[in-house]
């Protein structure tokens, strides 16, 4: 699910040097460079004057984000009533510091009316009263995550110091001012202390991609998926409009049905994670359309409907599929005959929202 995207060690002479494949481009302005920090010849930098700043430049590894993990290794040394800013991504994430309790919080929707943003903190969150502060003098580690759909938390040397808080909505890009680090954007808000280690991930935006090759194919069924995949992109270019609506549309069913499911409670988020972890594993050893995978698509179907969920009769979904746009888009595209086993798992699907709904009659 991760992928790294931005991994900041200050090691070589104090230069911000990203390890990640992505190799982000970066700036040090107002800084004082520290040859040992958490370990000796690790290098860190201190933040010491209102415009000091590590300021990442943005680029295609910071969109999209969806979901992300933060993760920096940091001393504080200067007591401070103010807000001090770890980490902070243009119009997107950040972590910050105030009066030694720890913040973190994206701009999305909220729970609270009329708020642009929603986080949570080691004072009003935190596990125990009067919640995690930061220790003066120290090394530690924080984390902040957010999961993309159901909910965010902080950890401090990998041990979580707030319970778990819903989210609304998932992480969106960084925008044009990019992300700085010890400092805000705008500058003004340095941390009072010392980094020695940045590291970031998002949620792999090719995760379904790679998941889909790695089920084993001969040669035939891979040439059938290079046709149909011409034909379906030959219709996408016919009709822009409809490829965007549908897309657009098809994400925002999805996001909705999986906010559903976990708000259901943790008994459904383990049975969702666990149908995830499962058609996985089926997947990659080729069982695609077999009776274990129908019994997990039977067995999910009627614990969805157990709880009150029920997928083939969602309105949305049936309007998407009854639209004039996905009528005009499978007309276009071949028909999809040559591979048996992924036809097989279609019509297993099938058969379990059928069967979902006879019960539901039946009832």
């Amino acid at each position: 699910m991760w992928e790294l995207i931005c991994h900041h060690t200050y090691k070589w002479g104090g230069r911000p040097v990203d390890i990640s494949r992505y190799d982000n481009s970066a700036e040090i302005s107002g800084r004082f460079f520290l040859k040992d920090g958490i370990a000796p010849g690790s290098g860190a930098w201190r933040f010491v004057t209102p415009t000091s700043h590590v300021r990442v430049f943005p680029g295609r590894a910071w969109n999209p984000l969806v979901a992300i993990k933060v993760e920096l290794t940091v001393r504080k040394t200067e007591p401070s009533t103010n807000s001090q800013t770890l980490i902070e991504g243009d119009n997107s994430f950040g972590v910050f510091v105030n009066a030694q309790k720890l913040f973190g919080y994206f701009f999305g929707k909220s729970i609270y009316p009329g708020m642009n943003s929603d986080g949570l903190n080691t004072y009003q969150d935190g596990i125990d009263f009067p919640g995690y502060r930061i220790p003066f003098g120290k090394w530690v580690v924080l984390t902040f995550v957010h999961d993309g759909f159901s909910q965010m938390r902080l950890y401090a040397d990998g041990i979580p110091v707030t319970v778990p808080r819903a989210v609304l909505a998932g992480i969106p890009p960084v925008g044009p001012k990019g992300i700085s680090i010890g400092n805000g954007l705008d500058g003004g808000a340095p941390f009072g202390g010392d980094i020695d280690e940045v590291k970031v991930w998002r949620v792999d935006p090719y995760a379904n991609i790679r998941q889909f090759i790695a089920r084993p194919a001969d040669k035939a069924t891979m040439k059938c998926w290079e046709r149909f995949s011409a034909s379906v992109n030959k219709a996408l270019a016919k009709y822009p409009d409809c490829a965007i609506k549908l897309d657009i549309d098809f994400a925002a069913i999805l996001e909705r049905l999986a906010r559903a499911i976990v708000a259901k409670g943790p008994e459904t988020q383990q049975r969702f994670f666990h149908v995830q972890q499962e058609f996985d594993r089926l997947w990659r050893v080729g069982h695609i359309g077999g009776p274990e995978m129908a019994k997990l698509f039977a067995d999910w179907i009627a614990w969805l409907r157990l709880v009150g969920i029920s997928i083939e009769t969602d309105p949305d979904l049936r309007a998407f599929q009854s639209s004039t746009c996905l009528k005009l888009l499978l007309g276009e595209i071949e028909k999809f005959d040559c591979d048996p086993k992924f036809t097989a798992l279609l019509k297993l699907i099938g058969k379990a929202l059928g069967q979902s709904t006879a019960h539901s009659t039946a009832v």
